[in-house]
């Protein structure tokens, strides 16, 4: 989505179509790709990941492969929120600086704010795997009691998903479930007359628009 939005701006008036170049077709299977890597590379001896009871979470093996394959994940989260947030930034800066022609004033204010809550959504979801992964390498070692590293491995997991979630539905309203919309709400409608002349004198219809 920031690639989208960086190249639609940038690059509005060169010949990036969408037919010619695919930015989200190559982001996603980017996205897959590396995904499908990262997972071939775990398959290798002694570089998995065991299971907890006691925390309810996975831990990486302590060997020379699992270690790095930790890390390597952790910074390939890192430079992704990074690359993002940067697109994101400059995304908001030429949207604050250039003037949208041929638009009346209220439209560019409205379109304005949506691309604000755009761009705050992405900032977002963006940060929120790196709290988890920061949380789940880091943070959880300052204390060796269990209830400590329960909240900061397990909690922190589900926590950060949950709120991912929650984040894209509080930023798209159209799919709130009908619980979550006013009841009672109003609908404003217009009673317009039309007089339609005939031999017989004018023909009065009267139209209800809501």
């Amino acid at each position: 989505m920031s690639l989208n939005r960086f190249a639609a701006l940038y690059f509005a008036t060169r010949r990036l179509r969408v037919n010619d170049f695919p930015l989200t077709g190559i982001a996603i299977i980017g996205a897959f790709g590396i995904a499908v890597l990262y997972t071939a590379l775990g398959f290798r001896p002694n570089c998995g990941f065991v299971f907890y009871p006691s925390t309810f979470t996975w831990d990486k093996e302590y060997t020379d492969c699992a270690t790095g394959m930790s890390t390597l994940i952790f910074y390939t989260v890192v430079a992704i929120a990074t690359w993002t947030n940067t697109l994101n930034i400059a995304t908001a800066f030429k949207l604050t600086v250039d003037k949208v022609g041929g638009m009346s004033q209220s439209d560019t204010h409205r379109r304005r704010k949506k691309l604000v809550l755009m761009f705050t959504q992405s900032v977002i979801q963006d940060c929120l795997h790196v709290i988890d992964l920061v949380n789940s390498i880091f943070i959880f070692k300052l204390n060796d009691a269990l209830w400590f590293q329960f909240i900061f491995l397990s909690i922190s997991f589900l926590l950060i998903h949950a709120l991912d979630g929650f984040v894209m539905l509080y930023f798209h309203p159209e799919v709130h479930p009908k619980c979550l919309h006013g009841k009672g709400r109003k609908t404003s409608s217009k009673i317009v007359t039309i007089a339609t002349p005939t031999f017989h004198g004018d023909r009065k219809v009267t139209t209800v628009m809501y």
